[in-house]
């Protein structure tokens, strides 16, 4: 009845766990798709003015009139501009960065550089914003955009806001607070999860902190890559290359602990074959990330153009994870697996629909992805959750079968099985200078008990016999029922005599006297190896102490019922 109600205990505690994930996992999509920039806003924009017109671009023929949004095609652009301030305020400029390199004059003076001289980029610089700090405007003065775009396609260059430098920098975080809300629960998701690792290793439970190891990496790089590839830190960096090598290193290798996490729920696949499966995967992933580099530092090609293979990477990971965990699933029936198939299912959507964004160019596939992310962040926790609670189950049904299988279930005490492994310890593991005791005790008349007044009334008589011993000896030693009235106590570093354990027991029986249905008489032989002795000979002790029980038996009346 404890153990169902237990059970039911730890049900209702698994519900309420489901409810607060899935309650999580909704407000955390709820509040990134709400908190994103899908919905492009300019809701400061009445503090800021729009440079929309007023532009000219300098030619082979002369300055010409244009106004935003401008596109810029293949080679370099010049924009210039005539500004006018009071002296009030510093001033700051805003725009979006569609992959050029862009330095910024104001009266001929270099204020702002991007993508000039890096060789870290290669060819492709990545997306970012622009902010200018313009300081205090007094008077007119001439600001110039200078493009290059290295890259045969159409570029544009939309708004460009200009204002006080508080409004500016307050409009880019707002238009960037999704991501930096989403970065930081993550984060905290993440390293919590490291810190559940580090409890689970040191309580012993390395199977679950593998888990929840695989589980935390796979949020920590993949939100690596979400903050790195959105455009708040390409803003403000100082090292904006390394933004953009950290954002594609950690694109391409977050599938990693995400695979090492499908492995570490379940069985290997393809056991037997190091190289299949999923670990063949893994392989591909580093092979892939260190070639690019290689191809980027040495040649310098670019890296946008071989997003393809990492796409079709990770396409096929998707498969190979959807098959291994149907495998499992049919295999196992176990529930983690199919919650991980429906996570898989709207992680995949999500991707997809983020694929299909980024190819389209409607700027939005970061909103898809964040989404599809977070929800499938805390399945991944909730399956290793799920795990961890079936190994703890499987690992303490096995503790309890091992227990079983050394103790004897009518009297409580140590089997043979038991009595055989620390006679035998204790012979390997016998600390010098350490006295080794063993007592055999039968106990006198169970076939008369059994044969006038039953066998349950035996049974009765057993159990009382193995109450006697223990009640003698527990404090000093192990006891052990090793036959069907015999009974056996290994005592070491013990600073008894033989009288002393005689005189425990005879003392035990005594007390013992009235409360069984019938008298109880237990013969005993005891034998010790000294600890002056080198060595123990468990066998020998054994032999010993049972001559000089069956001596004592045969001293012993014949019982009889009260």
């Amino acid at each position: 009845m404890a153990g169902i109600e237990k059970k039911g205990l730890r049900k209702y505690i698994y519900l309420i766990l489901c409810g607060v994930i899935f309650l999580v996992a909704f407000c955390l999509a709820a509040w990134q798709w709400k908190a994103s920039d899908f919905v492009e806003t300019d809701r400061r924009t009445d503090s800021l003015s729009l440079l929309e017109d007023g532009w000219y671009e300098e030619g082979p023929e002369g300055e010409r009139e244009v106004s935003l949004p401008f596109s810029v095609r293949e080679g370099a652009t010049v924009l210039s501009h005539t500004l006018t301030g009071e002296g009030n305020v510093p001033q700051a400029l805003y725009f979006k960065n569609d992959r050029q390199a862009v330095r910024v004059f104001l009266d001929g003076s270099c204020i702002y550089s991007y993508g000039v001289n890096s060789r870290l980029w290669g060819p492709a610089l990545p997306e970012t914003g622009c902010y200018v700090r313009l300081g205090t405007l007094e008077g007119t003065h001439r600001l110039e955009i200078r493009m290059d775009s290295k890259e045969n396609r159409v570029r544009t260059l939309d708004n460009i806001y200009i204002g006080a430098e508080s409004d500016v920098f307050a409009f880019i975080l707002e238009k960037n607070v999704g991501v930096l809300l989403f970065s930081i629960t993550m984060y905290l998701f993440g390293f919590s999860l490291l810190g559940i690792t580090l409890l689970l290793i040191l309580h012993g439970r390395q199977e679950g902190a593998v888990m929840f190891c695989h589980a935390a990496w796979f949020i920590l790089l993949v939100n690596t890559w979400v903050l790195t590839d959105s455009l708040v830190l390409r803003i403000f960096a100082a090292r904006t290359e390394v933004i953009f090598f950290a954002c594609f290193s950690s694109f391409m290798l977050f599938p990693l602990p995400l695979l090492s996490f499908l492995e570490s729920i379940g069985g290997k696949p393809f056991r037997g074959n190091p190289f299949g499966g999923i670990t063949i995967l893994r392989y591909a992933y580093i092979f892939n990330y260190l070639a690019q580099m290689f191809l980027l530092v040495v040649f310098g090609l670019n890296l946008y153009s071989m997003l393809y293979v990492t796409h079709f990477l990770m396409a096929v990971s998707v498969v190979c994870a959807v098959w291994y965990l149907v495998r499992e699933y049919r295999k196992s029936h176990a529930g983690y697996t199919r919650w991980m198939l429906n996570a898989m299912f709207v992680l995949f959507v999500f991707v997809l629909l983020g694929l299909a964004d980024y190819y389209l160019k409607q700027d939005h596939y970061s909103v898809y992805v964040r989404t599809g992310i977070a929800l499938y962040s805390v399945s991944l926790v909730y399956s290793a959750a799920k795990a961890l609670l079936l190994l703890e189950e499987e690992n303490a049904r096995n503790a309890a079968y091992g227990k079983l299988a050394f103790l004897d279930v009518m009297t409580g005490c140590g089997n043979r099985a038991a009595f055989e492994r620390d006679m035998a310890d204790l012979e390997k593991k016998r600390r010098p200078g350490e006295s080794v005791w063993l007592v055999m005790l039968d106990m006198n008349g169970l076939k008369w008990i059994n044969d006038n007044l039953g066998h349950g009334i035996g049974d009765n008589m057993l159990i009382c016999a193995a109450s006697c011993i223990e009640k003698a000896y527990c404090d000093l030693g192990s006891v052990y029922r090793i036959g069907g009235d015999e009974f056996a106590v290994i005592l070491h570093d013990r600073n008894v005599t033989e009288e002393i354990l005689c005189e425990r027991l005879e003392k035990r029986m005594k007390e013992m006297e009235d409360t069984g249905p019938a008298e109880l008489s237990l013969a005993y032989g005891c034998a010790c190896c000294g600890a002056q002795e080198d060595s123990v000979d468990m066998m020998a002790l054994y032999k010993e102490a049972d001559r000089k029980m069956y001596q004592k038996k045969g001293e012993s009346p014949r019982r009889r019922e009260r």
